[in-house]
């Protein structure tokens, strides 16, 4: 099934969707239309059962062109200018706090905030020819859209500072060194692999993952015994679940499970 809204295109293949920025014309920068109608298609993947695990992309040679340059450029207040980052982080918001995985498959340029999305979503791969520009500073901004609390946390304080600092641009090659993504492909590869990695979670429990997800973020946060606290919570949930039973009985009986989120 293909929905086509303006900006984004969302489709459904199996247990996936692809969710597809288009604003081509802008390169996909973030401005208001492209902003509401990309949290509705997360929003609309979020309440749709069938659909267990999301691919992000864009079109072209673009990813994410990051913020609405035309949207700053007018000046803001104080007030307006915290409207404005309270609607953009939305989006970040909205995948980290998915229950269902997020892949970024970065099929090109991600610049700025386009890289923070890219860094919230819970998988990413990217095409050899995506190229991950941390140019805030140089049009005298601070990183947003989560790139302060996602950087470190995938490559550590020191790496992070050096790229924020210096506004580095990255090749995907050296965007997976340092460790900012998972994998590097062809760019004719850069679905299939998206799709096949995307399938592959899907086959699972989708609650268990769900929770799995939940509990990784709030393992940034908090202490041995609070998570340890957490997880009993977590176990005690899936223990109860028919999937667990699946997933028992399969193991037992040496076949694939079948598990229906139940």
């Amino acid at each position: 099934m293909r929905t086509v809204m303006e900006y984004v295109i969302k489709e459904q293949t199996d247990t996936v969707s692809i969710i597809r920025m288009v604003y081509e014309k802008k390169k996909n920068s973030l401005e208001k239309a492209l902003r509401d109608r990309l949290k509705h298609a997360l929003k609309d993947f979020e309440s749709d059962k069938r659909c267990r695990v999301a691919i992000l992309t864009g079109i072209g040679s673009v990813f994410c062109a990051g913020g609405s340059l035309s949207e700053l450029a007018a000046g803001m207040t104080a007030v307006g200018g915290v409207d404005y980052m309270k609607d953009n982080s939305e989006i970040v918001r909205i995948i980290a706090n998915l229950r269902k995985p997020v892949i970024a498959a970065v099929n090109g340029v991600a610049v700025g905030a386009g890289v923070s999305i890219a860094l919230a979503c819970d998988m990413s791969i990217a095409s050899r020819q995506a190229v991950f520009s941390l140019g805030f500073n140089k049009v005298g901004l601070v990183p947003d859209l989560g790139c302060i609390y996602f950087l470190p946390r995938l490559i550590g304080l020191r790496q992070a500072k050096t790229l924020l600092f210096t506004g580095a641009s990255l090749s995907a090659d050296e965007a997976l060194a340092k460790g900012l993504i998972g994998q590097v492909v062809e760019a004719d590869d850069l679905m299939p692999r998206s799709l096949d990695l995307a399938r592959q979670i899907a086959e699972g429990p989708p609650q268990s993952i769900g929770l799995c997800k939940s509990l990784l973020l709030k393992s940034m946060q908090l202490s041995l015994d609070d998570m340890l606290a957490y997880e009993a919570f977590a176990q005690s949930i899936c223990f109860q679940s028919d999937d667990h039973k699946e997933g028992v009985a399969a193991f037992l009986g040496k076949r694939p499970a079948n598990f229906l989120g139940q």
